[in-house]
């Protein structure tokens, strides 16, 4: 699930901003599951997303920002990611358990 959308299609521009937490993520749990572990990641990525929208006041990147991004930032957020203890991010990433029937009342 993505915390920062921004795609471009063709002449159509599709702009999404959500800021999820772990607590609206708990909030989205499944029934029958438990949320295990949640995330941001691409904190790099973040604040190239706010310098672009920011001092280069462009709405959408270029097709060579993109590039850029994914081969140079999208690589250099990893180690970032792990030393912000993935506290701060373009994406977010949850990931939950389905409980055991047995442990689930009435079943």
């Amino acid at each position: 699930m993505s915390a920062f959308i921004h795609a471009q299609t063709g002449e159509q521009h599709f702009r999404s901003f959500r800021r999820y937490t772990r607590e609206s993520m708990t909030r989205l749990t499944p029934a029958h599951s438990d949320l295990v572990d949640f995330r941001y990641l691409d904190s790099i990525g973040l604040m190239a997303s706010l310098a672009n929208a920011l001092l280069m006041r462009q709405a959408l990147p270029t097709a060579k920002q993109i590039r850029f991004w994914d081969r140079i930032l999208v690589r250099s957020s990893r180690l970032t990611d792990t030393l912000l203890r993935y506290s701060l991010g373009k994406s977010a990433l949850a990931v939950w358990r389905r409980r055991q029937l047995e442990n689930i009342p009435n079943h």
